[in-house]
């Protein structure tokens, strides 16, 4: 019997302590998705120069094929292609504690999001460079675009992003009882599943969209993107048309989406998530999340409908910037 996605994805969170992928298959989907209908031809053309011969390599594609188009599909590569040394590029670890931060604190040697998109922007500007390079480049940015804007992706609190933070999720139809992995010998090795962190990414986009053990995710994907693209049509029309200051932007829209961390993911819960002043930088949960266990936290209705058009906005407002930003990379010409 096929196994559901979600379980698929209980099953990599049980055994792989690593933190978890900012808006899962769908919501990087939706992102590259309102970007491409935003594009000024010259980008439009160059994005369909640079992913029409892109060789994926030898990792394994998590996400099904999609054909919604060629920016979608490649939008999860970064976190197939992910290793110990760009693992880091998709996170800025702000403590939940500070209402702001200035690069390039909390972001070390190894980088973090609002360097790596500077980096890889670099990248794509170089027409010098390596296509290979600039290939790899416009996929991450493509994907950098959607970590930066998932709040959870820019904020810690001892937590790993609220990957530590074990949380069921229940809605009726999609209901997920949180449960912790084990290592190899079979032992507990603190990683939860569902976590709060990992609800954001993926579960409650996964209930406003339907694809859960969908035949038709493609069409269920491009509907959410369209709703949320008349929604928010202004939002996207004002950021898609902004010349993006690629020294100071991104920095600025991690912060946007690092205040709404505190207000918005972690104080709707219903039970109280003490806010560490100084937390330390974690490569496990083991040992950490059983101090949030007992708390018993539960995404119910109120808070997944709370929650709700706060990620709606944000998927709208990557959508929309990554347009700017591969507008501004290669303007229109008159």
């Amino acid at each position: 019997m096929r196994r559901s996605i979600a379980a698929i994805v209980f099953v990599l969170f049980a055994l792989v302590p690593a933190k978890s992928w900012a808006w899962g298959c769908t919501g990087h989907q939706v992102v590259a998705y309102i970007a491409a209908q935003n594009l000024n031809p010259a980008a439009t053309a160059k994005v369909a120069d640079l992913l029409s011969d892109v060789t994926y390599g030898d990792f394994k594609r998590f996400c099904a094929v999609t054909k919604l188009g060629s920016m979608e599909f490649y939008a999860t590569w970064p976190d197939d292609s992910r290793t110990d040394a760009n693992a880091g590029w998709h996170f800025w670890d702000v403590p939940l504690a500070d209402k702001t931060a200035a690069m390039p604190k909390f972001c070390d040697g190894a980088g973090c999001v609002v360097s790596a998109l500077k980096t890889q922007v670099a990248i794509l500007q170089d027409t010098s460079a390596d296509r290979v390079a600039r290939q790899q480049a416009l996929m991450f940015v493509i994907h950098f675009m959607g970590d930066e804007h998932q709040p959870l992706h820019v904020v810690d609190n001892g937590d790993r992003g609220g990957n530590c933070v074990p949380v069921s999720f229940d809605l009726p139809g999609f209901t997920r009882t949180t449960s912790q992995g084990k290592d190899k010998e079979g032992n507990p090795n603190g990683s939860y599943s569902p976590n709060l962190h990992s609800i954001w990414d993926s579960s409650i986009i996964e209930t406003m969209t339907g694809v859960e053990n969908a035949t038709n995710r493609d069409m269920l994907t491009k509907a959410f993107a369209d709703s949320i693209a008349s929604s928010y049509k202004s939002t996207i029309k004002t950021a898609k048309s902004k010349h993006v200051n690629f020294d100071t932007d991104f920095e600025t829209w991690a912060i946007a989406s690092h205040k709404l961390a505190g207000p918005k993911a972690y104080k709707k819960l219903a039970a109280a998530i003490p806010v560490d002043p100084h937390p330390a930088m974690l490569t496990s949960c083991l040992g950490v999340s059983s101090n949030f266990a007992p708390l018993n936290e539960v995404a119910g209705a109120t808070y997944i409908a709370s929650e709700k058009p706060v990620i709606r906005r944000q998927l709208a407002l990557a959508g929309g910037r990554l347009a700017a930003v591969l507008n501004t990379v290669w303007p229109a010409t008159n």
